[in-house]
């Protein structure tokens, strides 16, 4: 089974500034070389379509609505998982825009309220970023919210409990790797589309192949046991060199 290939961005800049950020320039030319390819494209996560890709754009940034356009034109559809707290805020999306999103066809996933990471949250605590989040989305929107990302793929002991009490399907992560079975939706990984990434060629090499490049394995192996500050500088140090 190939397994759903899961694409996440975050912003797209004229200038470059965060290690996760893409050019205009490398976002349109990713763009085109996806929509030439026969893969179905879905934002339906609570099984792995075979094949499938799913791209998905993190943070709800105000920059999401030129990227919601550039992808309606190439008939390309997404899914933007969008703090709720920070609509309206500054360099975020308004409430008008995640509106306009959906109208073009784009769906809309929760990234908990506050975009804070949820590990030492309390129970209660944890419980109003997952149920607030998804009822002021379904309320702007007005359509129903079902997927879950937790900010900086962050979770929680009890996410997956609160999740479900809270009528969610699915839940993205940040680790690296191919959404190929139906018990992973909870847990489902993804491939991180950067400058960096897309200058070495990984994000292309998995779509064409359908696997996790070698060298990118490794990347993604030192990443899991490095602490988070040393990942952190590492992430830097990569960016740097892109």
């Amino acid at each position: 089974m190939k397994g759903c290939c899961v694409l996440t961005f975050h912003r797209v800049v004229s200038e470059l500034e965060r290690d996760h950020d893409v050019s205009w320039p490398s976002f349109r030319s990713l763009l085109d070389r996806l929509a030439a390819t026969d893969a179905p494209l879905t934002s339906e996560l609570r099984r792995p379509l075979d094949g499938a890709l799913a791209l998905t754009f993190d943070d709800g940034s105000e920059d999401h609505l030129r990227v919601a356009e550039e992808l309606a034109t190439r008939n390309l559809r997404a899914l933007f998982f969008i703090p709720s707290g920070c609509i309206g805020g500054r360099a975020a999306l308004t409430a008008d825009a995640v509106r306009r999103l959906v109208a073009l066809g784009h769906a809309v996933g929760s990234h908990a309220r506050d975009h804070a990471p949820l590990r030492h949250l309390t129970r209660r605590e944890l419980r109003a970023q997952v149920e607030e989040s998804k009822d002021r989305l379904e309320d702007v929107v007005a359509a129903r919210v079902s997927t879950f990302a937790p900010p900086g793929g962050i979770g929680h002991i009890a996410l997956v409990d609160e999740l479900e009490r809270a009528g969610y399907e699915a839940s993205r992560t940040t680790s690296w790797g191919f959404y190929r079975s139906p018990d992973d939706h909870w847990r489902i990984s993804c491939l991180p589309v950067t400058e960096f990434t897309l200058r070495r060629g990984w994000i292309d090499a998995a779509v064409a192949g359908w696997s996790v490049p070698p060298s990118m394995r490794v990347a993604a192996a030192v990443r899991r046991v490095l602490p988070a500050p040393a990942a952190a500088r590492l992430r830097g140090r990569l960016h740097a060199a892109a």
